[in-house]
């Protein structure tokens, strides 16, 4: 999958790769109305082996839109990954 978004039909799950490993964001609305993003990371291991993590995101990391939380916890996540 290249740099490009997708968005599943059911849940809308941001998908991308970033330096060989996959970023997966679902924003969820929160109580207040805002959108909050929840970012996690898929590493291949081994052949049948993923490894996945969660990437911690600030409590007031509150958007507007669906979209701004999904593109921040993107960016979050491929930040994690670069600093690593």
């Amino acid at each position: 999958m290249g740099a490009e978004a997708w968005y599943s039909p059911v849940g809308m799950t941001l998908e991308r790769e970033h330096n060989g490993r996959t970023i997966e964001v679902k924003s969820y609305k929160s109580t207040d109305g805002r959108w909050r993003p929840g970012a996690k990371l898929e590493t291949l291991l081994t052949a049948s082996s993923i490894r996945v993590q969660t990437v911690p995101v600030p409590r007031d990391a509150l958007f507007d839109s669906e979209e701004e939380a999904d593109e921040y916890g993107y960016q979050l996540a491929a930040s994690w990954i670069d600093e690593q």
